[in-house]
């Protein structure tokens, strides 16, 4: 009771806060730097070593899931599955469809790739930031190269909703499928089809294998995960429903491949449904899942101690700033302090 108390009251949070983004801010120097100066002349050099700084980058967050909140990942899947995830053994390149329906669904792509020992992860982003260097490709322009520059296993996440699961959301997007004849969703929004026909078309099919269909689902009656619940150790348990199809089931007319996804995301409305009235007969009859075919594997030891090590290797140079510099950097990192604590209020 004392721990969780400290955790949403003391200052831990905005200290975290400070340092989480000195060390992004750092990152995406050394990224810039890099696209300068390497991009221009090798594409494939640039990403693998990108690789690792955005590793670097998401790895930091992992102390805060797993240590801090105390987010707990479990995973229903086929025995096949659940192998390659505990023996980190994924060897192919596939195509990742997720729902979008929480604001930490970006970490929740990273800590699942991370218990699965897939880094070498993509995933879409609107074209306007094509030229930010991250873990994003845009759809049109830099695809094929950004598919070709990879030799190594790749996880590609599609999102097809394109925007957050709000009750708003929701109703404004029951109302446009009844209007256009499309299925009535309850969980999820009607995916937009257009950029997964794009991908089911242009994917190179002897490179890319399969789909993996993945469904979150957080809690049960649970208010939705986000950044403050996140910061002030507000942990929940992470539903990850995993099944894999071949890719040559899919499609590659755009109102074909359109009409399989729709397919998909009634089944994936099915599965939330059915979690949450715990209907396991549903679910084992749209999925195969079941309440004993389940796996809670924890963060890579590497993650946590890296991300430790950057931490409080951060926050011991900044103490020892602080404490060398006398008055005036005391009353300075007052001040920082104070303004980060405002950010944090803001913007989680």
């Amino acid at each position: 009771m004392f721990a969780s108390k400290l955790k949403e009251w003391s200052i831990l949070p905005v200290i975290a806060f400070l340092v989480y983004s000195i060390i992004g801010l750092v990152i995406n120097i050394f990224q810039f730097i890099l696209y300068v100066l390497i991009a221009p002349f090798s594409s494939s050099l640039f990403w693998r070593v990108n690789y690792f700084l955005i590793r670097g980058f998401y790895q930091q967050f992992f102390l805060i899931t797993d240590w801090w909140s105390g987010f707990r990942m479990k995973i229903y899947s086929d025995p096949e599955i659940q192998r390659k995830i505990l023996q980190r053994s994924f060897d192919e390149r596939a195509l990742i469809v997720l729902n979008h329906h929480y604001e930490l669904d970006f970490l929740f792509m990273w800590m699942l790739a991370d218990r699965a020992g897939q880094w070498n992860c993509r995933t879409y982003a609107k074209d306007q930031i094509k030229f930010v260097p991250s873990n994003f490709t845009t759809l049109e322009n830099r695809f094929k190269d950004t598919m070709n520059m990879h030799v190594s296993p790749l996880w590609l996440f599609v999102i097809p909703e394109g925007t957050g699961f709000t009750p708003e959301n929701l109703k404004e997007n029951q109302e446009f499928a009844k209007s256009r004849g499309l299925p009535i969703l309850e969980h999820n929004l009607v995916p937009r089809t257009k950029g997964f026909s794009f991908t089911a078309s242009t994917l190179d099919r002897e490179k890319f294998s399969c789909v993996y269909d993945i469904t979150l689902v957080c809690g049960k009656g649970e208010s939705a995960p986000d950044l403050l619940s996140l910061y002030k150790g507000r942990g929940t348990d992470v539903n990850v429903f995993m099944r894999k199809i071949p890719l040559a089931s899919v499609p590659v007319g755009e109102k074909e491949s359109g009409e399989w996804l729709m397919k998909l995301f009634k089944e994936k409305d099915l599965i939330k449904k059915s979690f949450i009235e715990n209907d396991w007969r549903r679910l084992k009859e749209v999925g195969g899942f079941s309440s004993s075919g389940c796996i809670t594997p924890q963060c890579g030891r590497r993650s946590l101690v890296f991300s430790f090590t950057v931490l409080s290797s951060v926050i011991g140079f900044l103490a020892y700033l602080v404490i060398s510099g006398g008055e005036l950097a005391i009353q300075v990192a007052c001040l920082v302090l104070g303004l980060f604590w405002l950010g944090f209020t803001l913007i989680v």
